[in-house]
């Protein structure tokens, strides 16, 4: 689901899901660059750094909000 909202002279954008969620330990490591990890598993994926990326070149920024429910909401704002 895709929510904009009125936040001053900008737009909120928040999208979220009802999948699973993410687990807590990948929190850390969500926006960062996909590394290997000692016991051969991939951690991050390329999909929101480059999405976080572009959000920074347009003076914005994305982030995981917490949620009671099942799944996962992203928010972030566009000016």
């Amino acid at each position: 689901m895709v929510q904009l909202r009125i936040e001053g002279t900008g737009v909120r954008v928040e999208v979220s899901d009802t999948g699973p969620g993410i687990p807590d330990e990948l929190h850390k490591g969500l926006f960062m660059r996909p590394m290997f990890s000692s016991a051969g598993g991939l951690a991050g994926g390329l999909g929101l750094v480059i999405v976080k990326r572009i959000l920074q070149l347009h003076g914005s920024d994305i982030a995981l909000l917490k949620r009671a429910e099942k799944g996962a909401v992203f928010s972030f704002r566009l000016a």
